[in-house]
């Protein structure tokens, strides 16, 4: 199997499947008791909120574990309800949607529009940030075509503007991924997900800088401090200490080698017999290595999907949270693709799992694919 579908998940790294089974065998313990199993696996979570906050240039009490980043997301949005939030027009569902369901309710919501390449303008930013802006929400690394925002600036913006806004930030396609430095880039509040990194699905974390308070969405044993209630998942938690432990230090070596991968695979699509047909949602520079979105022009990327599955290879047609909804992508359209396009476009997402020899396999797959696709009319 050639898998590049990795901004929809990871597989899970060995020794982190390991971990988690060792944790479940041996520390069931639950760590809000006093007893010593539960001090033990007291300890456990603790590890692993030092191993988070590793990757992010943080202090260990400023990292929240929850379920996943969907949940971080939408409790940072939700505490600044009926107040002035800032938004962009290509963010992650469980931003967009929620900013959607609280604008109908009373929020006011500024959406930043984006231009062919998904940026958007920093001009256009100033003037929607005023005194009375309680929250900016933008994404670090776009899930579905892949373009880096430069959420440091935005951060330097609203500290020189002297205003109480908040700055808030969906870590996922960026952690473990590229270098972070939260305090740097003046982060408030930031969340990512275990699963798109080498780590199990079902675990996440919030980082809230030290200071600030959010009310939690789950009322219950006061666990994390109050911020998020329910017995705390030692074993994935674990799992997902030891996953940033693994990819830490690998990064600058990961990007190298999914950077070539990259490259590769569009200078296939550039050259092979369909390039009249080829566009590329995006570009390089300023671009994760990790993400390549690219349109077909009368080939439908249902068909595509399912000829590449029959050879072994999984690519998707966007983020996996919406992509069966049958909906035309809010992000294509957003950077001006029109309904033909959208409906040909594929996302590839690379992993430091998959090599050179796979991306070459990956081509002859692609090869024949399009070439039948392209007889089926779209």
């Amino acid at each position: 199997m050639i898998y590049l579908d990795n901004c929809s998940t990871t597989p899970v790294h060995p020794q982190v499947a390991e971990r988690i089974k060792e944790v479940l065998d041996l520390e069931f313990g639950n760590p809000s008791s006093l007893h010593w199993k539960g001090r033990k696996a007291e300890d456990l979570v603790e590890e692993a909120r030092v191993s988070v906050a590793r990757v992010l240039g943080v202090t260990p009490r400023e990292i929240t574990f929850n379920s996943c980043a969907s949940e971080g997301n939408n409790q940072v949005l939700k505490h600044f309800a009926g107040q002035h939030i800032i938004s962009t027009e290509i963010e992650h569902p469980s931003v967009r949607n929620t900013l959607l369901t609280m604008e109908k309710a009373g929020t006011k919501v500024t959406w930043l529009k984006v231009d062919e390449k998904g940026r958007f303008s920093i001009e256009d930013f100033q003037k929607a940030l005023t005194k009375d802006t309680a929250l900016v929400s933008i994404m670090h690394v776009n899930n579905e075509i892949g373009i880096i925002n430069d959420i440091a600036q935005v951060g330097s913006i609203i500290k020189e503007s002297g205003y109480k806004a908040r700055l808030h930030t969906d870590l996922v396609q960026g952690f473990l991924k590229l270098p972070l430095d939260l305090k740097a880039m003046n982060v408030d509040f930031a969340t990512a997900s275990a699963h798109k990194a080498h780590g199990p699905k079902g675990i996440g974390m919030l980082y809230i800088r030290a200071g600030l308070i959010l009310d939690s969405l789950i009322e219950g044993g006061g666990q994390e401090g109050g911020k998020r209630a329910g017995t705390h998942n030692v074993p994935y938690i674990a799992g997902f200490g030891l996953a940033c432990d693994l990819m830490l230090p690998r990064i600058e070596e990961n990007l190298k080698a999914v950077s070539k991968m990259k490259q590769s695979l569009l200078d296939f699509f550039k050259t092979n017999q369909f390039k009249d047909r080829f566009h590329l949602n995006g570009e390089l520079d300023g671009f994760s290595p990790y993400i390549l979105n690219v349109s077909f022009q009368g080939i439908r990327a249902e068909v595509l999907l399912r000829l590449l599955e029959e050879k072994d290879i999984c690519v998707s047609t966007g983020s996996a949270c919406s992509s069966k909804n049958m909906k035309d992508s809010h992000v294509l359209t957003a950077i001006g693709l029109n309904k033909k396009s959208i409906k040909g476009s594929i996302r590839i997402c690379f992993s430091d799992t998959n090599t050179m020899e796979q991306i070459e396999q990956a081509k002859e797959g692609f090869q024949s694919a399009l070439a039948f696709a392209g007889r089926i009319k779209g």
